[in-house]
């Protein structure tokens, strides 16, 4: 099922500065510990209040609604780590279903938590839109919740914008991908990439939205029949460990590790797309490449080493394992909870 055209041009337009704007003036509300107002019509029931809505035809109370939808880019966020927190511990316990059960809807939550940044609030059949500072509209489609975020997902990876986003969020040693790339394009080099990474980290929505009854074989169905699904303790553990390094922050970057290896990543892909060469087919000339964008940068000679060894593969020759459990996206009944916790992790770093 694809979006609606009105829907599609909703998006198409919309504007993050609303969003912005209405949740400066929500400070007040935060003074009481409230991410909205009492009062607020959606706060206690909202699929109640949303439906007794549509019943009207008319959004009852617009403002109360985009206030709704702009608190929630923060709240589903925050209950997307703590999902992630849980897959991990299931994980841990040998408990892989309710692993993969959480970190799908961690998934879920970071991309509702992503395009709520946007302005676009995802409901049940019933789903808005910030058009305005204050304001909210419906858009014009009536499909579920899953389905529902990974076409829109899917549709806002297409705009120019989700590469501008990317490469302002992603902040190797303190500078954002945009000043990275300076010497080969600025953000509009990796807009192609970042569309790429956007449908890889959230493909889970796709496949589980496609085959719920793989989605329920995790969330309803006993473990053990026909047989057990066993996890070996030492593979968790070392995923578990690396998981953890990677969120460590540093005086630079919130994500520092991810960070850095995103950017190898991207510089190797736009290489590759401007060449037609993998940098390991043509080392010298990926070298050529690497070089004045290292200097762009102006880090002391003992500094612009170490980040061109990193970039070059002469020192961490590996990727983290989790970007590469990320491209996992097999049969739905066969995806290993592990998989889906790497696009997570990759994932929940951007919303």
């Amino acid at each position: 099922m694809e979006l609606t055209k009105a829907a599609r041009n909703r998006i198409r337009i919309r504007s993050r500065i609303n969003v912005e704007i209405t949740l400066t003036g929500m400070r007040r509300f935060l003074k009481d510990s409230r991410w909205v107002g009492v009062s607020n019509r959606y706060a206690r029931n909202a699929i109640k209040s949303i439906s007794s809505d549509t019943k009207v035809g008319r959004i009852r109370n617009p403002r109360h609604l985009a206030q709704y939808i702009a608190a929630s880019s923060v709240l589903h966020c925050s209950d997307g780590w703590s999902y992630l927190g849980k897959a991990l511990l299931s994980l841990l316990r040998g408990d892989p279903h309710r692993a993969r059960h959480l970190a799908y809807y961690a998934e879920l939550r970071a991309a509702m938590s992503l395009l709520a940044s946007e302005g676009i609030g995802i409901f049940s059949r019933r789903h808005f839109i910030i058009d305005a500072p204050h304001s909210a509209v419906m858009l014009q489609t009536k499909y579920p919740t899953h389905q529902f975020a990974w076409d829109c997902l899917n549709f806002w990876a297409e705009q120019s914008t989700s590469g501008h986003i990317f490469a302002k969020i992603v902040r190797p040693s303190g500078r954002n991908l945009e000043e990275w790339f300076v010497p080969v394009g600025g953000a509009g080099a990796i807009e192609a990439q970042a569309r790429e990474w956007f449908r890889q980290w959230g493909i889970d929505l796709k496949i589980f939205a496609q085959d719920k009854n793989a989605r329920n074989e995790s969330s309803y169905r006993p473990d053990g029949m026909p047989e057990a699904w066993r996890v070996r303790a030492p593979e968790a553990l070392n995923f578990a460990q690396e998981v953890w390094e990677a969120l460590e922050p540093s005086s630079m970057s919130q994500f520092d590790l991810i960070d850095r290896h995103i950017l190898r990543l991207a510089l190797e892909s736009r290489f590759k797309g401007t060449t037609g060469r993998a940098p390991s087919e043509d080392r010298e000339g990926y070298e050529q490449f690497i070089r004045p964008i290292i200097e762009y940068q102006d880090f002391s000679e003992a500094t612009g080493k170490k980040w061109f060894d990193f970039v070059m593969r002469k020192a961490v020759a590996d990727n983290l394992s989790i970007f590469d459990l990320s491209r996992d996206s097999t049969n739905a009944r066969n995806i290993e909870a592990t998989a889906i916790i790497s696009r997570l992790r990759t994932h929940k770093k951007d919303s």
